[in-house]
């Protein structure tokens, strides 16, 4: 039985930084916090020319390891300009500094991005960062 749960776990491949990527079991590697943003150029987003969009999720091991992670996409239909994503992610021994990692994550992005979608990238961190679990004080 174990086997055929197995078979049909989610796995998801996490594109990290300065490392190969890790492949997780979905159930065992919950979400537990995620932002995102998109903008486009035009006044409505499926007639845009460009669009601009990032994401950012927290992922969290049972036993404490953390993943923090994300994407920033850029589409054009514009000759001379090219699509572009790119991708950052830490794996955390411990959730001791997910915000500070999740800053990390945003300006791994935002290096690779245009000034016009930065502000993109930064509400996605922004948003992640307030959809973490709340801390009792």
């Amino acid at each position: 039985m174990a086997q055929a749960e197995q078979q049909t776990a989610e796995l998801r491949t996490v594109t990290l930084t300065g490392r190969r990527p890790v492949r997780i079991n979905e159930d065992v590697w919950p979400l537990i916090a995620c932002g995102s943003d998109k903008d486009w150029q035009g006044e409505f987003e499926r007639q845009a020319s460009r669009k601009w969009s990032a994401r950012i999720n927290v992922r969290q091991h049972a036993d404490g390891r953390t993943l923090v992670y994300g994407t920033a996409l850029f589409e054009t239909v514009y000759q001379g300009e090219r699509n572009t994503s790119s991708k950052a992610g830490f794996l955390l021994d411990s959730p001791d500094d997910v915000v500070g990692t999740i800053r990390q994550v945003r300006a791994e992005l935002e290096s690779f991005c245009s000034h016009e979608y930065l502000a993109v990238v930064a509400n996605a961190a922004n948003e992640c960062i307030a959809d973490l679990p709340a801390e009792e004080i």
